[in-house]
């Protein structure tokens, strides 16, 4: 039995784009000492990346 294909939404680039953005946001509008708290079950991943991003954007 096949698998039906499928439909990509958000390609990776996309999402790592937006990503970068809100990296940007956070920083331009987050007080020094920011913490960051993941809290959903899955949702260390896109902690992760968001957290190398605000680095990449100054933000330590």
């Amino acid at each position: 039995m096949s698998l039906p294909p499928v439909k990509v939404l958000f390609d990776e680039n996309r999402i790592a784009a937006r990503n970068r953005e809100l990296a940007s946001e956070i920083s331009a509008a987050a007080p020094e000492n920011l913490l960051v708290i993941a809290v959903l079950k899955g949702s260390f991943v896109f902690a992760a990346d968001l957290i190398r991003a605000l680095h990449a954007s100054g933000q330590n």
